[in-house]
């Protein structure tokens, strides 16, 4: 007994199966992306970073859920990593993208002016998904929850300079005698 299936419904069905279970890909970046390491993904545009991921207190409360890049209208924004197009469209009148990566991530920018793909097309690293409107929006979600993508960019980390406490009322900062190197050391 032999069942006839379209060619439509087959690739209909297989587009389902990789959307819900992920796309075959490299195992170290799906090891790398349960353990929470740095390098799955790589950042969407070449921009600065205008707003810094805030988590909320609660689900519903202020905050700031993903990156938000000074990208002038016009800049071309990349899949930050392999995955499928969960989403490609118009929401409140703007245009977004969620790519679902392998390691159970899902990452969604916009707004756009343009989208360059479509739901349930297989995308690579890099791979053009559309132009900014403007400033860019870059989040990332893990079972539902919006994480900070900052430490899954490759790449090194930011460097941190640290500065005296001079708000009013503070004691001004005096340094130490000794350098640090040499504290202890019988000097």
């Amino acid at each position: 007994m032999f069942c006839t299936v379209r060619p439509g419904a087959l690739v209909a069905l297989v587009v389902f199966v990789i959307a819900l279970l992920g796309p075959p890909g490299p195992p170290a970046a799906a090891a790398a992306a349960d353990r929470g390491g740095a390098g799955p993904l790589r950042p969407p545009v070449d921009a600065p970073v205008t707003e810094p991921f805030r988590a909320p207190a609660t689900p519903y409360g202020p905050g700031h859920r993903g990156i938000e890049y000074g990208t002038a209208p016009g800049a071309v924004v990349r899949a930050p990593g392999p995955g499928v197009v969960a989403f490609a469209g118009v929401v409140a009148s703007r245009r977004f993208v969620a790519v679902v990566h392998p390691g159970g991530l899902r990452s969604t920018v916009g707004p756009l002016a343009r989208v360059e793909v479509t739901a349930g097309e297989v995308v690579g690293t890099g791979t053009e998904l559309g132009t900014t409107a403007g400033p860019l929006l870059f989040t990332v979600r893990r079972a539902g929850v919006y994480i900070d993508p900052a430490p899954l960019l490759g790449g090194e980390p930011p460097a941190v300079r640290l500065v005296p406490d001079q708000r009013p009322g503070r004691p001004p900062h005096r340094p130490h005698p000794t350098p640090w190197p040499l504290r202890g050391l019988g000097r």
